[in-house]
């Protein structure tokens, strides 16, 4: 028997108190707000 898992989801790293900004040379933000987290799982009986 085999049993796949799946997740996503978007959070704000300054919802975290992660603040640290930097701007490239263009004027975009080096590390952007948003953190997207994807989940990938499988599991196996023997």
């Amino acid at each position: 028997m085999t049993i796949g898992l799946t997740g996503d989801l978007v959070i704000d790293r300054q919802d975290y108190g992660i603040t640290f900004s930097k701007l490239m040379d263009n004027g975009e933000l080096f590390i952007g707000n948003e953190v997207r987290i994807r989940i990938r799982a499988l599991a196996a009986a023997q």
